[in-house]
Parts: structure tokens; sequence; C-alpha cells
């Protein structure tokens, strides 16, 4: 004699519960991904914007000219910081190398190992900038000649 086994609701219930989950799962890595892809294209946006500063003619100001260049390299500086942060969420579902070829870079570039960050922060830099010295070191002072001037601090 066949026996056949019926499913009962709990067992069902439990199956939904596992595809539900699945489903999200799959979702998230969807996600994670495409949003790597929205932040490459953030990162193009910027390199592009910075090869059309570079490509105008400098308007005779010196220090506006660097102050847009600042400004552009900051906006990529964060479209690279977006990338990488956008990467390391899709690394949870797919593997790095696999990323950095979906990409067209290598995977060491895309995650790279530094313990710090790779540059200087703002907050960094303010922070260096107004740290204090012993008495008698020297410091940068002003800038005679296109060199800086050390000068002892009192």
């Amino acid at each position: 004699m066949a026996h056949t086994t019926n499913r009962t609701g709990a067992e069902t219930r439990g199956s939904e519960a596992r595809r539900r989950s699945a489903t999200e799962q799959h979702e998230r890595a969807v996600n994670a991904i495409n949003a790597l892809f929205d932040r490459l294209d953030d990162l193009a946006a910027a390199r592009q914007r910075l090869s059309e500063f570079a490509s105008r003619a400098a308007d005779g100001d010196p220090l506006r000219d660097a102050d847009g260049l600042l400004q552009v390299a900051a906006q990529l500086a964060g479209a690279v910081d977006g990338v990488r942060a956008a990467a390391l969420a899709a690394a949870e579902h797919r593997s790095r190398n696999e990323l950095a070829a979906d990409v067209g870079t290598r995977a060491a570039s895309l995650f790279p190992r530094s313990a710090g960050p790779t540059r200087p922060s703002n907050e960094t830099l303010s922070a260096a900038a107004t740290t204090q010295r012993p008495t008698g070191q020297p410091s940068i002072g002003s800038v005679e000649g296109g060199e800086p001037v050390a000068r002892a601090e009192r």
C-alpha cells in the first residue's frame, strides 16, 4: 500500500518563510550591486568635471583656480569613497574579485587594505594645523619666494 505524505500547515508556513527569506536576501544583493553601479556613474561624472576643469583656460587668478580645482577634487574623492563603500556592501553578496572584474578594475584598487584613510581628511588637516608645538620648535611660516620659511614659535 502506497503511503502519501500530506504537508501540514506548519510545514507549508516554514517553506513559505524560507522562500520569502531567500527572496529578500536576493533583493538585498541586487540592490547592493545596483548601488555600486550607481556610484560608478557618480565617479564617471566627477572625472568628467575634473577633465572639463583642466581643459578650460585659467581665469588668471591662481587662488580662484586652485579653489575650483580643490572643489572638483573633493567631489572626485567623495565619488571614489562612495564606490568603495558600495563595493563593500556588495561584497556581502558577491566575491570581491567578481565585483572588481564587473567594474573593470583590480580587487586591490576597489578594496584597498590600508588601515587608515588613503588621504588626510579635512578634520585631520585642521587638527594638525591647530596642534601646539613645544616652545622653540620650528613650524612652517610664511612663504617667501615660493619656499616655506621655518620660524621658531615663542
